[in-house]
């Protein structure tokens, strides 16, 4: 933990709907929307800073500064030692440092990770759990699609809201607690489960 407090590492589980596909819309335009913005952000990228680079860690493309780069790969380092890597790599395809460094949250569509410098800057461990955390959204998200909501559109609360964060706390309180740190974030976790309306902060300061 950064200083040791809780204070900096709030959760990441911002649902971007603007990437998320109209009932209506296929897949394929869906995808294409998505990944004009996500290219946006790339050519941002850049533009902006010479020292933006990426580098891929398994099927994960990473954008952003060497620091970001380097804690990336430690986080999934550990996400691999809690042998949940290749579980991962199915709902995350990118993980990318915003110009802005802050906001994290989580593109359902095309499956990438914005992480705010409060989030990356706690530690690998914190933040190899707020990767998994946010794969979670990603997951209830893509297999309610699977199993046929591409036709109809994916009902918000499927992926996000109270039930679906309550999810994805347990995913990431169960891969703290495989690195060791169960004793550590338990009571800050029940905290965080009995009331997960921070999830729905418009403002987000991580």
């Amino acid at each position: 933990m950064k200083g040791g407090s809780f204070a900096a590492v709030a959760l990441t589980c911002l649902i971007s709907c603007a990437a998320v596909a109209a009932p209506t819309a296929s897949l394929s335009t869906a995808y294409g929307r998505a990944h004009g913005r996500i290219a946006a952000t790339k050519s941002s990228f850049r533009s902006r800073s010479r020292q933006r680079e990426r580098v891929n860690y398994g099927s994960i493309e990473i954008w952003g500064t060497p620091r970001f780069i380097q804690m990336t790969k430690q986080a999934l380092d550990y996400l691999a030692e809690a042998q949940v890597l290749e579980r991962i790599q199915r709902y995350i395809k990118m993980i990318y440092e915003p110009d802005d460094d802050m906001g994290s949250g989580m593109y359902v569509m095309p499956k990438a990770f914005r992480v705010g410098g409060p989030t990356w800057k706690a530690g690998p461990v914190w933040y190899a759990g707020a990767i998994a955390h946010d794969s979670m959204h990603s997951k209830l998200f893509w297999d309610a699609w699977a199993r046929g909501a591409n036709e109809t559109g994916v009902a918000p609360d499927v992926y996000t809201g109270p039930a679906a964060e309550r999810k994805c706390l347990a995913f990431q309180f169960s891969i703290l607690a495989d690195l060791g740190y169960a004793s550590y974030y338990a009571q800050y976790f029940k905290r965080l489960e009995s009331d997960p309306s921070y999830a729905d902060a418009v403002v987000r300061d991580w």
